[in-house]
């Protein structure tokens, strides 16, 4: 319906209905323009008030009586072109206020900040999550192989290691996977562990200042912990074991 289109490009619902209405009666009074709308008369006037501040309605005075008219279709592109203009001006404004509110959120930098995630749907998006760290970036992982591919697809093991590589993302990762057949890909360097001698059922992934926890099964779960402190402890424990199976 027109009415919906016109409240996508920025009418709301009762300014759309009665200036399609007024669109259809021609110079009408406010009276006929509510029946037309079915809209109480008070709320059509104030309405109407809300228009022609737009530029979408106009006025004039006959015999006394006042009528109303809508202004032609061709004011909605200007409206259009003047709410894009502002869209702008607040882009650009706000890229000025950014650093100085940046400022104001480090001086809790040092408070961990936890999220929690439900669901595959939820665990795919702390996997997206890896994807926003600078380019070049080492991440460090612990994973079950088995778990992933059970959970996810092939397509989409596939799709994340390609926006991985894309991203120049590094990976030193330990991983259990039943059978002998072995991971390898660009970017990435991978050691098999044991199933027999260690047990895996919880991925855990530390890149930047963040730590990233997930298990799966019949409801999966799992966090993303922001803290310098903390990732920089596990990656301290991850090279320990990572130096020590190369012996």
């Amino acid at each position: 319906m027109l009415e919906f289109e016109l409240q996508k490009i920025g009418l709301s619902e009762k300014e759309a209905s009665v200036y399609l209405a007024t669109l259809r009666l021609g110079k009408s009074s406010v009276q006929a323009i509510a029946k037309e709308a079915k809209i109480n008369r008070g709320t059509t006037y104030n309405i109407i008030n809300s228009l022609a501040k737009k530029g979408l309605m106009s006025s004039y005075q006959e015999s006394k009586k006042q009528y109303f008219f809508a202004e032609s279709p061709d004011q909605l592109e200007l409206l259009f072109k003047q709410q894009l203009e502002e869209i702008e001006h607040n882009r650009k404004r706000l890229k000025e206020l950014l650093p100085e509110m940046k400022q104001m959120d480090n001086k809790e930098k040092d408070k961990p900040v936890v999220r929690y995630f439900e669901g595959k749907n939820g665990i795919r998006a702390m996997v997206e999550d890896m994807f926003n760290v600078k380019k070049g970036t080492e991440v460090l992982m612990i994973y079950p192989y088995d778990e992933m591919s059970k959970n996810f697809s092939d397509n989409e093991l596939l799709s994340w290691r390609k926006k991985r590589i894309s991203r120049d993302i590094k990976v030193k990762a330990f991983y259990t996977r039943k059978g002998d057949e072995g991971i390898n890909s660009q970017n990435s360097v991978s050691k098999k562990l044991s199933i027999e001698e260690f047990v895996v059922e919880s991925d855990i992934a530390v890149y930047e200042n963040r730590v990233r926890m997930a298990s799966f099964g019949d409801k999966s779960v799992g966090i993303i912990i922001e803290n310098k402190n903390i990732a920089e402890t596990l990656k301290t424990l991850f090279k320990l074991a990572w130096k020590d199976s190369l012996k």
